[in-house]
């Protein structure tokens, strides 16, 4: 993917799209909520909406690229929005609907053989991961009820890795499912084995397989790694008091992670900065702004992105001029956002129904 110039004349679909001029950034200034001080804010933002009909409204979940060019989202309903970038035309419904009668996926990964893999749950509580053709509809299904292991995965994003596996996180595992469906399972070491609420799975600049492990009161969350070659775990402890729980994990462009940090029983939240050596160190959010970061990325300019609530904004930190920078939607609290295929960023933002935003 080609890199974008810093401060790009960017586009953000959410299923949104923003339209961004390449103006000067400025402190404080209005917005539609209070905005602290030390919080850059962007001159002027253009946004256009495109609705998404969407028979359940509910909370969105996952918004991934896709094999074929695609935006893929979901939002707790038994099936998958698949959303197109040709089409322009703002009175146009640029979307199709996947169903997956008595399956609610959440997170997603395209594969690299024009795969679709999508975690799955049934109403009785049964657990699986879907491989999805996209367009016969055709579903292939591993089961974890339980596992080989005797395991379960929790809610873990899925990573592909560089030994072409899907990569995810269960209780007490990180497990692989290769290219034929055989389901590989190694054991957390014990010390970081805190791993009973979301987790998220990214292909390091290393090659290897980060992962979040969360904490809890007195315990300090980890940001682990699985060499996919030898299977050796390493695991790195996060700042205690003030990253109680992580909230998503991103590579920057200066090639270290970024987990974000939430702080449920005390302390103030942060971003927790790991290179790839397993130094620690850690980055304050604007003051009084961010208390919960839903969903962070890397963008393809550099730039780390979070949607932060309960502002609902998009903020991005520059980890080259270390600054915060506000990108406010129109309307409703931005939720998942993910880099898309066309290089811009897209999200997905809770409203009544869907909406798709797009210049």
């Amino acid at each position: 993917m080609k890199a974008l110039p810093r401060n790009p004349v960017a586009k953000l679909a959410v299923l949104l799209v923003l339209g961004a001029s390449a103006m000067a950034w400025m402190a404080g200034g209005a917005a539609a909520r209070a905005i602290p001080a030390d919080l850059l804010q962007h001159k002027t933002d253009r946004w256009s909406v495109v609705p998404i009909p969407d028979p359940t409204p509910d909370q969105m979940t996952d918004v991934e690229p896709g094999p074929d060019g695609a935006v893929y989202m979901t939002n707790s309903t038994q099936g998958i929005y698949r959303v197109t970038l040709t089409e322009k035309r703002p009175s146009a419904v640029p979307y199709h609907f996947i169903s997956l009668p008595g399956y609610y996926p959440t997170y997603l990964r395209a594969g690299r053989r024009g795969s679709l893999y999508a975690e799955l749950r049934t109403q009785d509580g049964k657990q699986f991961v879907g491989d999805l053709n996209w367009q016969t509809g055709a579903l292939r299904l591993y089961s974890f009820n339980p596992s080989p292991q005797g395991d379960i995965f929790i809610n873990t994003s899925m990573a592909l890795g560089p030994d072409d596996k899907l990569w995810l996180c269960e209780q007490k595992h990180i497990a692989s499912i290769g290219p034929r469906g055989v389901i590989r399972e190694y054991s957390i070491p014990k010390i970081a084995r805190v791993f009973n609420n979301d987790a998220s799975v990214v292909l390091g600049p290393d090659r290897k397989i980060w992962f979040t492990l969360q904490g809890a009161v007195g315990i300090s969350p980890y940001l682990a790694n699985i060499d996919p070659k030898t299977h050796t775990i390493t695991a790195h402890a996060l700042p205690s008091g003030s990253c109680d729980e992580t909230a998503g994990l991103a590579v920057g462009g200066d090639g270290a992670l970024y987990v974000a940090c939430s702080y449920f029983f005390g302390g103030e939240p942060l971003i927790a900065r790991v290179t790839t050596r397993g130094a620690v160190s850690s980055i304050p959010y604007p003051n009084g702004f961010m208390w919960y970061v839903n969903s962070i990325v890397g963008g393809p300019d550099g730039n780390v992105y979070f949607s932060a609530a309960p502002h609902g904004a998009l903020v991005v930190y520059d980890p080259i001029r270390k600054t915060f920078t506000l990108r406010q939607p129109p309307v409703g609290e931005l939720r998942p956002v993910t880099v898309g295929p066309d290089g811009n960023i897209w999200g997905g933002v809770d409203t009544v129904g869907l909406e798709a935003y797009r210049l």
